[in-house]
């Protein structure tokens, strides 16, 4: 047996050699054991990988854009990321974990302003309740600390900080695209919406329905963006990585790409294609089912998503 998977690599190294890459069986079977390429061994039920031939030329391109972009110390999701921007299949584990860790990437963040918001306050004040959240006093010094980041991507921080903050943005101006903001009221909306992300981010429980609104929105009232959503927050998102599906994955790919064409922030390595397909499973999923938002799409949810994209 292991002479026969054997050849099986060495067939495929040799397609990539002819492609111009280089790699060593070790690597084919970590990326393998990630999900990055499917197993020699398709698996029975397709929702654990994709259904393509394990030593296609599909995934000989895919294994040498890997060897182009791996490199010591990068998070292997963000090569995982690449591999979805370009096209290529992913296994549901690394669909999940990628997306996931996508969001993650805005947690640290969160976390790091939260822990300088802390440092901040008084905890023998009488307003501190036992959650340690000060309502409207924590989302103040929120306010003026929200650039902090982890130090996994403190080189980097400058960039985030901005096209975080730029992403949230373009969301407000969209949700109030009717009501005619003035830039003032777009940066106070917009600074707002992102105060109370971060406070979700760090508890998502102690949100009032109105605080819920503000992350959403910018506004305390309750709004219905088009098609009566409601924008998700990313305690929402996260859970939706968690859950996510290739047939999601695919099917809102198009929608995407057309946000993105809209949002150019979203394009940069931070906000990609996946960032933006897990936002949009969530908001479809809020619509049907904001209780259960762990529960995949109906197929004839994907099915009417993808009449309107032949449309």
């Amino acid at each position: 047996m292991t002479n026969r998977l054997g050849k099986a690599d060495q067939e495929l190294l040799t397609r990539i050699g002819r492609l111009g890459g280089s790699v060593s069986e070790a690597q084919l079977e970590r990326w393998r054991s990630r999900g990055l390429l499917p197993p020699l061994r398709p698996a029975q039920d397709s929702i654990d990988g994709p259904p393509i031939p394990p030593r296609s030329d599909v995934v000989a391109r895919a294994a040498v854009l890997l060897s182009r972009v791996s490199r010591r110390g990068r998070p292997w999701q963000l090569n995982a990321e690449r591999l979805f921007n370009e096209g290529y299949p992913l296994t549901t584990k690394a669909l999940r974990e990628t997306a996931s860790f996508l969001i993650g990437l805005e947690n640290a963040t969160m976390q790091a302003a939260w822990a300088a918001a802390q440092n901040e306050l008084d905890p023998d004040e009488s307003e501190f309740d036992a959650t340690g959240l000060l309502g409207e006093s924590v989302a103040q010094v929120l306010e003026s600390l929200r650039r902090p980041m982890s130090p996994a991507r403190r080189r980097n921080a400058h960039r985030r900080s901005s096209l975080l903050e730029r992403v949230v943005e373009a969301e407000i101006a969209w949700a109030h695209r009717e009501s005619g903001l003035s830039p003032e009221q777009l940066t106070e909306y917009a600074g707002s919406a992102l105060t109370w992300r971060l406070v979700d981010f760090v508890d998502p429980q102690v949100l009032t329905k109105s605080e819920q609104n503000l992350a959403r929105h910018g506004v305390a009232e309750t709004m219905a963006p088009e098609g009566g959503g409601a924008y998700p927050l990313p305690s929402e998102r996260l859970v939706v990585a968690q859950s996510l599906t290739l047939a999601e994955a695919e099917q809102y790919r198009g929608f995407a790409l057309g946000r993105i064409e809209m949002n150019s922030a979203l394009g940069n390595d931070d906000f990609g294609l996946l960032w933006v397909v897990t936002w949009i499973v969530a908001y479809e999923r809020r619509k049907i089912a904001p209780r259960h938002l762990d529960r995949p799409l109906p197929q004839s949810q994907l099915d009417a998503a993808a009449a309107l994209l032949r449309g």
